[in-house]
């Protein structure tokens, strides 16, 4: 090898091929000697296939300068490379290739990363006039391939949306916009955009309406969590209503393949909607008991007509292309290994909207697509507490997202039904199935959700612990205390002794009005034991009309003398004498 090593480091890591630790480790390694830095050896060491590093060679003497235009025509350089090869393993002969090179490629090959060089493409107008029956009245979103448009219903008077594809659309983009169609439409869940029409314009452009959502995504709730001040427990009630849209999607055997914060809408009054559904896929059997989705792009006028569009049947995806988000996908829908995802890929993005949840940023970090699915591979991401040690991150919902985002799909949640009962339970304070406790954290759990009962326990252990170590001072107060409710005891009943004399000798019939009857009758009642709310209610009225009216007074202090209320009982029989007089 004629390249100098260090700067062939200086250009793998500029790529997003290395990360600034691994590359600084390989730079120690050959400055001791640990690295010969050999072609092969560094090859290796760098994880890289031979046609890519030597299409790293080629651009050798770059790496301090490297621009934009330089790098992307590298990448070019190398994903050409890929394609060769690929069509190299396709013939009779050719010994395999390595399994780091199977994997970059797999993983490069139309991973959004790729150089289009050879294909142009016009700017599109923004669509005005008619679709179909629908008025256009704007543009709501456009991605590469297709365009989301406001649209209005004369019939019902509502706005709606809906999504069109772009210029001329190869066959196998209009099957799988009719598919995209066919299996929204069958998802009927109040947390799935509901599809309204599916249909052909007389131009020949394919459209599907759906619900029009006034809100918005995930991704941007989340960039503005800070400053809305938006809680955890109201983000994890957004996450439980995607579980239950998954739930339903799988147990039809539908599996989506692009679950991410920018795919779940939040509308203006709570309502969660998991969106485009363009990737989602049919996987093995669905759930015998429930009715599963169909497709049926064999009969019918539309099928049939996006079917005409061109030859052949392209509906299926094959293992050799990525499709996704790299953020969000797991490692073997990175590495392409389409045939092998199932509901378990779901779990894992699922796992990994909740690690933004709690960080406020994805699981992966990368200059560009290429350097994120690497990370993916190579796997697991840094635990969320790890990742923002400024954040409180709930110990239990971090096994939760390390659960779902494991490496190996047996590994993770079977079900998203398991996954959102660990989240329930969080919120219920039971413990996870995900986490491990130890014996002081199990008895914090069950003291969490039995507060009644602890504090009444803490309470009773307490008063306990008062009493032994006090014992003895307790006595002395309590005999004082004893002494003084006597004197006082004896003192109230003197003076309702006297009272109720002084009472006798005047004479009643003075005091009129209803203060009077409503005493009386409380006395009565209170005399004859009778029902002491009602006893309680009369003298309420009677203090209204009368607070210092002597028989108020005296029943007042007659019932604090009956409760054992001493020194309230004295109180109000000597004002009850002071008014007699």
């Amino acid at each position: 090898m004629g390249q100098d090593p260090h700067e062939l480091l200086v250009l793998a890591e500029q790529l997003g091929m290395l990360g600034a630790e691994q590359a600084e480790q390989l730079r120690d390694e050959l400055a001791q000697g640990r690295v010969t830095g050999s072609g092969d050896e560094l090859r290796e060491r760098l994880g890289l296939p031979p046609v890519v590093f030597e299409a790293l060679l080629s651009m050798g003497g770059q790496g301090q300068s490297l621009s934009a235009s330089e790098e992307r025509s590298l990448l070019t350089q190398m994903i050409r490379a890929y394609q060769e090869e690929a069509s190299l393993r396709g013939q009779p002969g050719m010994s395999p290739v390595s399994a780091n090179a199977k994997t970059l490629s797999q993983f490069i090959d139309k991973a959004g990363v790729v150089v289009r060089a050879d294909r142009s493409s016009s700017p599109e107008a923004r669509p005005t006039g008619r679709l179909g029956r629908y008025p256009v009245t704007g543009l709501l979103g456009e991605g590469g391939m297709g365009q989301v448009l406001e649209v209005r219903d004369d019939h019902l008077g509502r706005q709606m949306a809906a999504k069109v594809i772009k210029g001329q659309a190869d066959p196998a983009a209009l099957v799988n916009f009719v598919r995209e169609a066919q299996i929204t439409g069958q998802l009927e869940h109040p947390n799935i955009i509901p599809t309204h029409e599916l249909g052909v314009t007389d131009e020949g452009t394919f459209y599907f309406t759906m619900k029009r959502i006034e809100g918005a995504d995930l991704a941007g709730l989340l960039d503005g969590r800070k400053a809305r001040g938006t809680t955890l427990f109201e983000y994890l009630q957004i996450f439980l209503k995607v579980c239950d849209a998954m739930s339903l999607a799988h147990e039809r055997g539908v599996i989506h393949r692009d679950l991410k914060p920018a795919n779940i809408m939040v509308g203006r009054f709570g309502e969660v909607q998991v969106m485009d559904w363009g990737l989602a896929r049919l996987v093995g059997q669905p759930d015998p008991t429930a009715a599963g989705c169909t497709l049926d792009l064999g009969s019918g006028a539309l099928a049939e007509r996006a079917r005409q569009r061109g030859a052949g049947e392209p509906l299926k995806t094959l293992d050799g292309m990525v499709v996704g988000t790299p953020h969000y996908m797991p490692p073997e829908q990175a590495r392409a290994e389409v045939t092998k995802l199932d509901r378990r890929a779901d779990v894992y993005a699922l796992g990994a909207i909740l690690y933004q949840i709690l960080t406020l940023e994805a699981p992966y970090r990368g200059r560009n697509a290429w350097a994120v699915l690497a990370q993916v591979i190579k796997g697991p991401p840094q635990p969320p507490s790890k990742r923002t040690p400024e954040r409180e991150v709930p110990r239990e919902l971090e096994a939760v997202v390390l659960k779902a985002m494991a490496p190996m799909p047996r590994q993770r949640y079977d079900t998203v039904a398991l996954m959102k009962q660990d989240i329930e339970a969080y919120l219920e304070g039971r413990l996870l199935h995900a986490a491990q406790y130890n014996s002081w954290q199990v008895l914090r759990k069950w003291a969490g959700r039995n507060k009644p009962a602890v504090v009444a326990a803490a309470g009773i252990l307490i008063a306990m612990i008062a009493a032994v170590v006090g014992i003895s001072l307790q006595l002395g107060v309590a005999r004082a205390k004893e002494r003084e409710a006597r004197t006082a005891r004896k003192e109230a009943e003197a003076s309702e002794r006297k009272a109720v004399a002084a009472l006798e000798a005047r004479n009643l019939a003075m005091h009129k009005g209803e203060a009077i009857d409503w005493v009386r009758k409380a006395m009565e009642l209170y005399t004859r034991k009778g029902d002491r709310d009602k006893v309680l209610d009369l003298l309420v009225k009677a203090k209204r009309q009368h607070p210092d009216h002597s028989g108020l007074l005296r029943l007042r202090g007659r019932m604090a003398l009956d409760q054992q209320e001493w020194t309230m009982a004295k109180e109000l029989l000597d004002r009850a004498r002071e008014r007699d007089r």
